[in-house]
């Protein structure tokens, strides 16, 4: 996941897809029917779903916010223009230039990106191009997408071999406005399958435990707080093979590491793009 430099994300709430329930959920105290004819147990599967998605989001740090979000940036590039040398390598030999894009979002990119630029002096009307960086189909005009070491860079280019420059952005005229322009993109990023998979199977042990008189309680809880999602994993009451063995180990990999905490506030120096979001993500 690139790094956050926009500033403190809002803690939303995580949109994980649900994995096929139909391979996943093997409980016969549990009856979730299926997607064309849902069992009676589906709507306390689906509650019990959100809880587990809750407790495992904040035992992995939060790493996955689901591909649900849209973000809108207003950027303000660099100062300087390709034909300067310290931008010259950025342009790569005049064909294109590039933007970081994901060091302005709170989220990674995961679906399309429309840039929207209104008249200018160059430019009497509004135009819009989107891409996406899963369909390289998109990238025929006059964006495209790279992807480095340090993340996925948006890429301005031009076809005639001219060294293209970002459209003019005037920070101080509302978004909407002539001169300005801004960055639309769907962001966010799913968990893995595996812990897609655990994480059903700890919702269908919260389900379980309240179907019916008899199921034997959750595997594995030493201490389960409905309202508030607190939920002990015991090893030793946990059986063998378990899937919820594998919550173990993800919770161990994707603990909170030092490097997951950034720190904001930095000035950026004269070689640095400036964001300016307008707004918090908004779950689409």
């Amino acid at each position: 996941m690139a790094p956050n430099t926009c500033g403190p994300c809002e803690n939303n709430e995580p949109c994980w897809p649900q994995p096929d329930l139909e391979h996943v959920v093997c409980d016969p105290c549990v009856q979730l029917g299926t997607e064309e004819q849902p069992g009676p147990d589906r709507p306390l599967f689906d509650q019990a779903w959100s809880e587990a998605v809750s407790f495992v989001n904040d035992r992995t740090c939060q790493r996955w916010a689901g591909c649900c979000w849209t973000e809108t940036l207003r950027p303000c590039p660099p100062p300087g223009r390709c034909g300067t040398a310290r931008h010259r390598r950025s342009c790569r030999c005049g064909q294109f230039n590039t933007m970081p894009l994901e060091q302005g979002l709170c989220y990674p990119v995961c679906g399309p990106v429309t840039l929207t630029q209104h008249p200018n002096a160059c430019s009497p009307e509004t135009t819009v191009t989107t891409v996406d960086p899963n369909d390289p189909t998109t990238w025929d005009g006059r964006l495209r997408f790279e992807r480095v070491r340090s993340g996925l860079v948006l890429v301005i280019q031009d076809a005639s071999g001219c060294c293209p420059w970002w459209p003019t952005q005037d920070l101080c005229l509302p978004t909407g406005s002539d001169c300005t322009w801004e960055i639309t993109a769907t962001t966010g990023c799913n968990p893995p399958p595996h812990v897609l998979t655990a994480t059903a199977a700890l919702a269908a042990e919260i389900a379980r435990e309240c179907v019916v008189t008899g199921c034997l309680p959750i595997e594995a809880a030493g201490r389960i707080t409905r309202r508030g999602v607190t939920i002990d994993l015991d090893p030793e009451k946990r059986q063998p093979n378990s899937r919820l063995g594998i919550l173990e180990q993800v919770f161990e990999d994707h603990k909170c590491q030092p490097a997951d905490f950034v720190e904001y506030g930095r000035l950026p120096d004269e070689d640095c793009w400036e964001w300016h979001p307008q707004g918090p993500p908004v779950r689409t």
